[in-house]
């Protein structure tokens, strides 16, 4: 290393260093002065703005608990004279000097003032005609709790605060009823002068914002404004409804400073001269004792023997180039060189005395040589073993110790390996076995016990044969020792026998170690146990080509049963089937009971399938409800029916679960290799494609796959597309058609009828597209559409004067997706100013056919947690209208038109038309008829106890922009006024 040269310009430097740092070190303190100063002031300004804050709510709440007590007047006597009103609040209020008047507005009008004098302007005021207390009255109301409102400009003259307290009283039947506004004016400026924020002794500038409880977002009302610029310090007023913000500096701002601070900047300064002072001296003194010991470093650098010096911090601080040649650290690395004591084999007195000298308490003679052995890294991370050789140094500056290093890293190494071969053969987890070349066991670890059961003594002198399992034939072990002979080593799996009797399996690796000449003289064998592992294999395989729930094939072992059959079938001639099962009604067993009853049932269905096809056939289940058959060995269509018609009746039976009866059946469709395809993937495509098309047609029915149907099922798909393109493309719109009460010619509602406007064909009606996308994702995704366009266009209407219900009509698929009420409620939500009792949605009633406690579930819900109306729509064309109007909570129900337009010729239409009314009234449910075309059918379905009625006599479907005008011009017919006039 290159010894340390100390020269003038050197000393300089430091010297410069050291200004430069106190110089630092004081602007740090100046600054942490300021800082407190400015704390100071903060928590001043803090404490003055908490007692006005204070000083305010006390103030406001005593205004305020006045205002809340005189409701009670009203309630008491709603009939109040303005003389007692007057002699009331005299009472009340006393010689309350902050509150300019007190008035009552029934109807928001003022028709109570006290005192009248100066007040005469306010009587009479109406509040919803007055903009500037328009909003806070209505907002009063409709909140039902006390608003304060202002500071604002007086009618009768002034500024003042406004309290306002909405009065709500009961009828004679108990009915709640609004009755209006009383409200306090409070003089703003008395308000201020008594809260104590007029005090010309007050230390601080204030601001307050937050005009008419708007807080942040409100206007600064009192003091300057520009205090809100970038604030340091704000409090919130809370109000019965908003919140004010107040704000506060000290006077002359943030920035003033006092003489106290001064002070401290001078006692810094002098303080760092003091330490720069002494500093300089100390310098001097190190600098002048660095030359000393610079002769002494260049003859330990001299050296070809390792030294290191060691500093009396215990840390290296030399080492010469002999050490840096033999272990690689050069001067740069002396950080990483810190010698730990207390790691090392030094004598704990002599350790002891070593620390006394380092901290100066004993001399060198106290402290005699010593040698020790520690082990050293070098650069590189080779470890290396040393003698360490320790001597003291007694230095006029510092004390330092004299390390001499003696390597014994050869020595050591040899040593290691000894011992490092023994824990090896010990410690390993791997059992380890050595042999002669007969065979004959030489030597077993610990390990080997633990696997095999067998100890040392028992294995000693004896062959691995004892651990036979009989498993492996002769043959095995010929290839093992061949491969032996011819390779010198064998690595494989063997099963082997514990002592105890069990079988275990081993991965076993066994190697011909040779002596110098190359002759085999001992095989060496080295295992480890794997039959966890090997069971775990077994389980992962079983898994990979099973269905958990089942235990029936998945799709990969389908797919590998069906190579197999191909070949099979090519072979004999036979034909295969792909049979495609989806299970009918299954999702409302989840829904209903829950999926751990949906899952017993389909173990119960798996094990059916079982039971019902052939042993040489294959059953797989691909997920969810839906399964997958291999028929092999089919010779003709009759067959390949049979074989359904079997599985068809055995599905179809009852199922017990958990003490529940369960009814349900499957549709399923075949496809035939090879005359349909020879491909998996193609014939499982068809299979699906013609249960589709059996599900279509009903429930519990089998097709057969046909082309000509694909190509309908390619040809719906298509459309389906157009479709969704038509909604992305907004070609939907709907009509409206009316409803009306033919007794009193009032508009009860509107049903909101979906048409395409087609770009090329027109206008087209529901029955020339709504068929195609039956039971698609399209037709959930089209009814959202319809829901929130109706309330869309509701809204419309209600903000233009017209208050009616709007009817939707609900498809049955879209009513029993699973998060139907979910996506009913999200567009509810989007509608705040809409009733949720101004939409009704109309379900056809052979929605009901399949489950009928599902269908009275999901009504109950829309009631109950939505809050919607309910409509049975074509009431009639069920199989069991009595059981559904019994179950099925429904608000009203729409007789279907086809019964409604014949009944006038047909007494059969008639029957039914007057039954569903009877029903309706017994069942006390609304009832309305569609289909009245005539001004007779409306005499004769007023005369049959029905008044509610829709059909083109009223009006036909129009757009809605026709809707407001049609309400305003429409005129009941004659003929039904004067039929209700006749019978009241």
């Amino acid at each position: 290393m290159r010894p340390f040269i100390a020269t003038k310009p050197v000393f300089n430097s430091m010297i410069a260093i050291i200004a430069l740092l106190i110089l630092v070190a004081a602007t740090y303190l100046d600054y942490v002065i300021q800082d407190r100063h400015k704390n100071a002031l903060l928590a001043e300004t803090q404490q003055h703005l908490s007692i006005l804050h204070n000083n305010l709510v006390t103030n406001l709440q005593n205004h305020i608990q006045i205002v809340r007590g005189l409701p009670g007047l009203f309630a008491v006597n709603p009939d109040l004279t303005q003389q007692q009103f007057a002699i009331a609040m005299q009472h009340l209020i006393g010689e309350h000097t902050q509150l300019r008047n007190i008035a009552a507005a029934p109807e928001m009008v003022i028709r109570y003032m006290y005192p009248i004098a100066g007040n005469e302007q306010a009587i009479g005021l109406n509040y919803l005609q007055e903009p500037t207390q328009k909003d806070a009255a209505e907002r009063a109301r409709l909140n039902r709790k006390l608003v304060l409102a202002g500071p604002l400009e007086l009618k009768q003259g002034g500024i003042g605060l406004i309290t306002r307290i909405p009065v709500y009283l009961n009828d004679e039947k108990g009915d709640e009823y609004f009755w209006g506004i009383i409200s306090a004016v409070i003089d703003v400026e008395a308000f201020f002068e008594a809260s104590g924020l007029k005090d010309e002794t007050l230390p601080i500038d204030i601001a307050i914002r937050g005009k008419d409880g708007l807080g942040s977002a409100g206007e600064v009302f009192f003091g300057d404004a520009s205090l809100f610029k970038d604030p340091v310090l704000t409090m919130p007023l809370a109000l019965p409804d908003g919140y004010w913000l107040l704000t506060g500096q000290p006077e002359g701002g943030w920035k003033t400073i006092n003489n106290d601070v001064w002070q401290s900047r001078i006692l810094v300064f002098v303080v760092a001269l003091g330490i720069f002072a002494l500093l300089t001296a100390f310098v001097r003194f190190m600098f002048t004792a660095s030359l000393a010991n610079l002769k002494f470093r260049q003859v330990i650098d001299s050296s070809p023997i390792p030294y290191i010096m060691v500093a009396r911090d215990r840390k290296v601080s030399f080492i010469n180039p002999a050490f840096t040649e033999l272990y690689g650290y050069s001067t740069a690395d002396l950080p990483s060189l810190a010698i730990w004591w207390n790691k090392t084999d030094i004598n704990q007195e002599y350790l002891r005395k070593i620390n006394a000298w380092c901290d100066s308490t004993i001399d060198a003679k106290a402290l005699p040589e010593h040698s020790v052995e520690i082990k050293v890294h070098c650069k590189d991370g080779t470890p290396r073993d040393v003698m360490l050789s320790v001597s003291p140094l007694d230095a006029a500056v510092n004390r330092e110790l004299l390390l001499v290093v003696y390597d014994l890293t050869s020595r050591k190494l040899a040593e290691q390996k000894i011992h490092f071969s023994e824990q090896i053969f010990s410690q390993a987890h791997e059992g380890i076995v050595v042999t002669d070349i007969q065979g004959r066991i030489l030597e077993v670890n610990p390990a080997f016990t633990e696997i095999t059961g067998f100890t040392a003594q028992d294995a000693l002198q004896n062959t691995p044969a004892i651990m036979k399992s009989g498993k492996h034939d002769d043959v095995f072990f010929e290839e093992m020792w061949r491969k032996l002979e011819n390779h010198g080593h064998w690595q494989g799996e063997i099963w082997n026998r514990h002592k105890d009797g069990h079988l275990y399996a081993l991965q076993l690796t066994i190697t011909a170690m040779t002596n110098p000449q190359g002759l085999k003289q001992y095989y060496a064998g080295l295992f480890s146990d794997i039959t966890q592992s090997k069971t775990q294999q077994e389980k992962l395989e079983l898994m990979a080509h099973y269905d958990v729930l089942t235990h029936l094939p998945n799709r990969v072992l389908f797919a590998d049963r069906f190579s197999q059959a191909v070949a099979h079938s090519q072979r004999l001639g036979t034909w295969l089937g792909i049979c495609f099962l989806d299970l009918d009604d299954f999702k409302p067993v989840n829904d209903t009971y829950g999926h751990n009853v949906g899952d017993l049932l389909l173990i119960e269905v798996a094990d059916r399938l079982r039971a019902s096809v052939r042993e040489e056939d294959t059953i797989s289940r691909f997920g969810g409800d839906e399964f997958a058959i291999l028929f092999r060995d089919i010779n003709s269509y009759e067959q390949c029916e049979q074989l359904l018609i079997r599985l068809h009746q055995t599905l179809a039976e009852p199922y017990w679960i958990d003490n529940r009866r369960i009814t349900i059946s499957a549709s399923s469709g075949v496809a035939l290799y090879p005359m349909d395809n020879v491909d998996l993937d193609t014939l499982l495509r068809h299979a699906d494609q013609a249960m589709y098309q059996a599900k279509m047609t009903g429930r519990n029915k089998s097709r057969l796959f046909n082309p000509e149907l694909n190509q309908q099922v390619i040809q719906k798909h298509h459309v389906v597309q157009r479709l969704r393109e038509a909604l992305l493309n907004d070609e939907f719109v709907l009509h409206y058609q009316p409803e009306i009460n033919m007794r009193t010619g009032e508009i009860i509602a509107v049903e909101a009828l979906i048409r395409w406007q087609h770009p090329q064909r027109g206008l087209l009606f529901p029955g020339d597209f709504l068929t195609d996308m039956e039971g698609s994702e399209l037709e959930f995704e089209l009814g959202l559409w319809v829901i929130d366009s109706a309330l869309q266009q509701l809204q419309y209407w209600q903000q233009g004067g017209l208050d009616i219900v709007v009817s939707v009509n609900i498809a049955a698929n879209h009513l029993h997706a699973k998060n139907f009420i979910q996506s009913l409620q999200q567009i509810l939500n989007r509608y705040h100013d809409i009733r949720p009792a101004s939409l009704q949605l109309e379900i056809l009633e052979s929605s009901a056919l399949g489950d009928v406690t599902t269908l009275s579930r999901i009504i109950d819900d829309c009631r109950e947690r939505v809050g919607v109306l309910i409509a049975l729509d074509d009431f009639g064309t069920g199989y069991s209208s009595l059981t559904h109007l019994r179950h099925l909570a429904a608000n009203s129900v729409k007789i279907d038109q086809s019964f409604v337009r014949d009944m006038l010729e047909d007494a059969s239409d008639y029957n039914i038309v007057d039954g569903v009314i009877s029903l309706a009234k017994a069942f006390n449910r609304q009832v309305i008829a569609e289909g009245v075309e005539t001004v007779e059918h409306g005499l004769m379905l007023l005369s049959m106890g029905c008044d509610h009625a829709q059909g083109y006599q009223i009006a036909r479907p129009m757009p809605a922009q026709h809707i407001m005008n049609w309400c305003q011009a429409y005129q009941l017919q004659p003929e039904w006024r004067e039929f209700h006039d006749n019978n009241v």
